[in-house]
């Protein structure tokens, strides 16, 4: 059949909407269906607290300052990686020094430049979460023997931020 070339242009532009229109009808419901749940454990998003200290260490601090945050359990690193990104800061988990093997040739001195060189974000949003005293009495303990030369430069009800004061 020989149809006008403006009527061939416009049966293209149909069957490209069309299929268009079919795959996102016949994909979407599976999609959404997959992602509707994905972050709905507490643990595994960020809370208020956590993005406003993140927003509090961007607009505050150095572009080169590093920050160590002590409290999120290493089950939920992703946690660091998200406030980092929010604060366009590097940021390490404090925890990981004490454990991760990249560290066991010089963890005391990797462990000392940082408590001096970083700002120590102390969260214990996440660890009440858990409802483990334990984890919050490990912190506790943290604070009153590593940041006694530290000052606290930012502070909500669960999030201490500490900075290093040379005495």
């Amino acid at each position: 059949i020989k149809l006008p070339r403006t009527y061939k242009n416009i049966i293209k532009i149909i069957i490209i909407i069309l299929f268009v229109g079919l795959t996102l009808f016949y994909n979407m419901p599976k999609a959404h269906t997959s992602l509707k749940n994905a972050y709905d454990s507490p643990v595994l998003r960020l809370n208020s607290e956590q993005i406003e200290v993140s927003e509090w260490i961007k607009d505050n601090t150095n572009e080169i300052q590093n920050v160590s945050i002590m409290g999120p359990h290493s089950q939920i690193m992703q946690k660091v990686w998200w406030m980092s990104s929010f604060s366009h800061r590097t940021s390490f988990l404090y925890e990981g020094f004490l454990n991760w093997k990249t560290y066991a040739e010089n963890r005391e001195q990797t462990i000392q430049n940082h408590l001096e060189n970083d700002l120590i974000v102390v969260d214990y949003s996440d660890v009440i979460l858990f409802g483990s005293q334990e984890l919050v009495d490990q912190i506790i303990k943290f604070e009153e023997e590593k940041l006694v030369n530290h000052t606290i430069i930012y502070q909500t009800n669960s999030i201490r931020v500490y900075k290093y004061e040379n005495t």
